[in-house]
C-alpha cells in the first residue's frame, strides 16, 4: 500500500508544497481544483540512488496527492507569479515579428489567425511589392511568402531581401516560401534564389509552427553572433588603443613629450637609409643646457623638469615639421634633419640657440635664463655610419662647452670643427655659479 503526502498552496503535511500536475508520470498523482491564481514553481524530483532526477514546471493546485516509490526528495527551486510564467512563455514568438505575403485572401488570414494565436506578432500583404516598405521597418524576422504572386511573387521578393541585405539595409531575414509545387526542381529553385525554408501547400498548421521555431533559432543565434561580432570589435578596438597608447609611452619621452632615445635611434637608422640609398642630404644637431646641474643645486629638481621642458618646447617649434627632436638623457638633445645640408643645419642651431638664450622661464615665481651649446654634424662620403655622424655632433658640442659656451660648432670635413660665430656674453640665471667652469 502506497503512502501519499498531501499539502496545499499555503501549507504543506509532508516534504512537499506543491506539486504540478499533468506530468506524464505514472508515480506522481493529484487531486483538487487547478487556479492559476497559485504561485508556480520549478519542483526536482530526485529518484533512489543511480535515477535521474525529474524537472517540472506547472501551475500549482490546490490538494495534491503524491505516491513517492522511487522519489526520494522534492527541491523547490523558483518561485514565479503564473501570469509572469505565462508571459515568460510568450516572449520570444512576442519578440518574433512574422511578415505573411500571400495573395489569396483566405489563405492570409487563415496563416494570420493560426500564428497569432501562438503568440506572433503579424504583418500580412496581398503581394511583394506590398511588403517590402514593412520588411525594410522591421529590419529582422521571418518572412513567409507565397511563390505565385501578381507584382512580385516569392523569388522575386526573396532575391530583393538577400540584396538589401548585402547592401546592409535589412539586418537578417528568415525567408519561408509557400508553394504549391513540390518538385524539386522547383524546391532547389527556390532555394537557389535565397529562400531558408519551403513550405507545400496544403500544410500541416503543426508543420507551420514547426519551422517558424526554427526560424526563430536561426535569427537567435544569428543576433548572438552579431552581438559576439560586436562585443569582439569593441574589445579590438580597445586592444589597438591600448597598444597605441603603449607605443607612445614606450616612444615618447615621459618628462618633455620629445622622441625617446630608443624611438630615435630607431628612426635615425631608417633616416640613416633613405639617406644613403637616394644619396640625399642629412644631418643631425646635438644640443646641451650649460650649467644644468646649477639649475637643480640653487633652485630645486621641479625647476630644473620646468627648464627642460621649456628647452624641449623651443626645440620642437623651432625645428621644421620633418625634423625629429629627441631627448637621449639628462639635459642633452638631439634633432635629426632630413634632406638638410650644412648650411641649414648651422642656421637651425642658431635659431634654436638664440631662442632659448631669449627666453625667460618662470617657475613659482622664480625667474630663469639659460643658454644651451650646439654640435653640428653633417653627413658626408667620409661618414660610414649614424653612430659616426653622431659622434662627429657630440664632438662638436664639447667644443662648444669647452670654448665658453652658448655657441654653436659645426664640424668640417678634415675631422675638425669651427665656431659658428662669436659666443654671446652668457645668459645666466642671477648667477651665484656665472664663474664655475667646472660644470658643463
Amino acid at each position: 500500500a502506497r503512502k501519499p503526502l498531501t499539502g496545499n498552496g499555503t501549507s504543506i503535511s509532508g516534504p512537499c508544497e506543491a506539486i504540478p500536475t499533468n506530468v506524464g508520470n505514472s508515480k506522481l498523482k493529484s487531486s483538487g481544483t487547478h487556479s492559476n491564481r497559485y504561485a508556480t514553481r520549478q519542483i526536482r524530483a530526485d529518484r533512489a540512488p543511480g535515477g535521474k532526477p525529474y524537472y517540472f514546471y506547472s501551475a500549482s493546485v490546490r490538494f495534491v496527492t503524491i505516491y513517492p516509490e522511487q522519489v526520494t526528495a522534492f527541491t523547490f527551486c523558483d518561485r514565479l507569479d503564473a501570469t509572469e510564467v505565462g508571459s515568460r512563455r510568450m516572449t520570444e514568438s512576442a519578440k518574433t515579428q512574422i511578415i505573411i505575403v500571400e495573395d489569396e485572401f483566405a489563405t492570409r488570414k487563415l496563416i494570420q489567425r493560426q500564428l497569432e494565436r501562438a503568440g506572433y506578432r503579424v504583418i500580412a500583404c496581398g503581394d511583394g511589392r506590398a511588403a517590402l516598405e514593412p520588411i525594410s521597418k522591421m529590419g529582422s524576422g521571418i518572412v513567409l511568402a507565397d511563390w505565385s504572386m501578381p507584382e512580385m511573387d516569392g523569388l522575386e521578393l526573396c532575391r530583393t531581401i538577400r540584396e538589401l541585405e548585402r547592401m546592409q539595409a535589412l539586418t537578417h531575414i528568415y525567408f519561408i516560401l509557400l508553394t504549391a509545387h513540390n518538385s524539386k526542381e522547383q524546391v532547389i529553385e527556390g532555394l537557389k534564389a535565397g529562400a531558408d525554408d519551403y513550405l507545400t501547400k496544403p500544410y500541416h498548421a503543426g508543420e507551420l509552427l514547426a519551422r517558424i521555431q526554427v526560424g526563430q533559432r536561426i535569427l537567435r543565434l544569428q543576433e548572438e553572433l552579431l552581438q559576439r561580432n560586436i562585443e569582439y570589435q569593441k574589445a579590438n578596438t580597445q586592444l589597438a588603443l591600448l597598444t597605441r597608447k603603449l607605443e607612445e609611452l614606450a616612444n615618447t619621452d615621459g618628462l618633455t613629450g620629445l622622441a625617446s632615445r630608443r624611438f630615435l635611434f630607431e628612426r635615425f637608422n631608417e633616416v640613416w637609409d633613405l639617406a644613403e640609398r637616394y644619396g640625399h642630404p642629412f644631418g643631425c644637431l646635438m644640443l646641451d643646457v650649460d650649467k644644468f646641474k646649477k639649475v637643480n643645486d640653487t633652485y630645486g629638481h621641479d625647476a630644473g623638469d620646468a627648464v627642460l621642458k621649456e628647452v624641449a618646447r623651443i626645440i620642437r617649434e623651432t625645428g621644421r615639421r620633418p625634423d625629429m627632436c629627441g631627448r637621449i638623457g639628462g639635459e642633452e638633445f638631439v634633432v635629426l634633419c632630413p634632406e638638410t645640408a650644412r648650411d641649414g643645419l648651422v642656421a637651425l642651431a642658431e635659431r634654436i640657440r638664440q631662442n632659448v638664450a631669449a627666453h625667460t622661464i618662470v617657475c613659482d615665481d622664480i625667474q630663469i635664463k639659460v643658454s644651451i651649446s650646439c654640435g653640428v654634424a653633417e653627413k658626408t662620403p667620409a661618414t660610414p655610419s649614424p653612430e659616426e655622424l653622431l659622434k662627429n655632433a657630440d664632438a662638436m658640442l664639447y667644443a662648444a662647452k669647452g670654448n665658453g659656451r652658448n655657441q654653436t660648432w659645426v664640424a668640417t670635413g678634415t675631422g675638425s670643427g669651427e665656431p659658428v660665430a662669436a659666443a654671446e656674453p652668457p645668459s645666466c640665471y642671477n648667477p651665484p655659479y656665472a664663474n664655475s667652469d667646472n660644470q658643463r
